[in-house]
């Protein structure tokens, strides 16, 4: 009995000196994350230590105007450079040199101030909307095709992008069913498309007559003349009440003929195909031969003017021509240095 009572006297013992150590190390545990939790750590920040958060300033709209006030102004020169350079590279397609050498100068410079600076364009907004049509053009697909050519607020790209996007996403872009539909240019003949801004002789007179024949009224008219497939030809847009063009026309002013479809020819072919064909599978354009025509104008010059204009049904002499100015081609600056040439015959989808 006495040798029962011994043992569970002990065993008390026993859980007594466990519970009390239990409660010790415990307690040393929790001193150590107290201690831990009150220093301050190089690389412990965030939840753990809010006071170490460690995020930067932050940059206030009034920062970002102090510092764009202290960039250098765009001058006259500046600008006749700038719009020389978006001229050259949207001729050739390269796009995202263009945008990339556009980001350049819209985070270097700023608008021109003070009257002596009255002729220089606003820079500013001019750049948003450069970018906005390169963005416009390269991420063009069928789906968003129509709100796309609509959307232009400058007419130099627009005009590249009909130079460079597949009939696929042009087919529907003209107003006038009898505009003439080229392929995409490949970027091989990238050099030949002379892209250039064209005078048109009366542009209020033309403006009425495109509104007489038109559902909607428009009230801006711009003419670019590019080679496309060696033919010279001339891009007709149309801007409406907000700024925003569209093509209307595409025609041949080089007094050659012309025999790529029209609009009219490719929405009859658009009906035609099967489910398995595209336009850009069936629609093709010989490029323009010098040698087949000085023949032909041999064999039939009753069928040309004294100038060697085609006059057979075609609306050739309605457009002044012009003749094309080779584009010097210069070697990408340092800051764009690298960057590919995108087309839309490369980029587009095609169903």
């Amino acid at each position: 009995m006495k040798n029962a009572e011994k043992d569970t006297s002990k065993k008390l013992v026993f859980m007594g000196v466990g519970l009390f150590a239990a409660i010790a190390v415990a307690g040393a545990l929790c001193l150590v994350l107290m201690l831990s939790g009150n220093s301050k750590p190089s690389e412990n920040v965030g939840l753990k230590n809010p006071e170490l958060m460690g995020a930067p300033d932050a940059i206030t709209s009034k920062d970002l105007e102090e510092e764009y006030q202290s960039r250098e102004q765009i001058t006259l020169e500046m600008q006749e450079t700038i719009d020389e350079t978006v001229l050259r590279l949207a001729s050739y397609g390269n796009f995202s040199e263009l945008d990339s050498f556009l980001a350049k100068k819209q985070a270097t410079f700023k608008n021109a101030e003070g009257d002596e600076n009255q002729a220089v364009e606003d820079w500013r907004g001019k750049f948003e909307l450069l970018r906005a049509d390169i963005a416009t053009t390269v991420n063009m697909s069928e789906a968003n095709a129509p709100i796309s050519w609509v959307s232009y607020t400058t007419p130099a790209i627009l005009a590249a992008a009909i130079a460079y996007s597949p009939i696929s996403l042009k087919a529907d872009a003209f107003i006038d069913w009898s505009s003439v539909m080229f392929p995409a240019v490949s970027p091989a003949d990238a050099s030949g498309v002379n892209l250039q801004a064209a005078e048109i002789e009366n542009p209020s007179e033309m403006l009425a007559d495109i509104n007489k024949n038109s559902e909607e009224q428009f009230y801006g008219l711009s003419a670019y003349d590019m080679t496309l497939f060696g033919y010279r030809c001339r891009l007709y847009a149309v801007a409406d009440i907000y700024g925003y063009y569209r093509p209307y026309s595409l025609v041949g002013i080089d007094g050659h003929l012309i025999d790529p479809p029209t609009r009219q020819t490719v929405q009859e072919i658009k009906r035609a195909l099967t489910p398995h064909m595209t336009l850009d599978d069936v629609i093709s354009v010989t490029p323009f031969n010098q040698e087949e025509h000085d023949a032909l104008v041999a064999q039939h010059p009753e069928w040309f003017d004294e100038n060697g204009a085609y006059i057979q049904g075609d609306a050739v002499g309605e457009h002044t021509r012009t003749e094309a100015t080779p584009v010097e081609r210069e070697e990408p600056s340092a800051e764009v240095e690298g960057a590919p040439m995108d087309t839309l015959a490369d980029t587009a989808p095609v169903e």
